[in-house]
């Protein structure tokens, strides 16, 4: 999934390479608030996900 939405290849996803309906809600898996997602935020943001229950990435905030 990842390398389908990284339009440039760069190994990082920004909210304007990721389809509308959801990229708010992946966005929040920005850990450290660059604007963009890397592979080890996404997973990190799975497994925080799995660990919750939830369905989606973290939410952000941390406290």
């Amino acid at each position: 999934m990842f390398a389908e939405f990284d339009k440039n290849s760069d190994g990082r996803l920004t909210k304007d390479e990721l389809p509308e309906r959801f990229a708010d809600r992946m966005m929040r898996a920005d850990a450290n608030g660059d604007g963009a997602i890397t592979k080890e935020e996404l997973e990190q943001a799975r497994r925080n996900r799995r660990e919750r229950g939830g369905d989606g990435p973290p939410r952000g905030g941390g406290e």
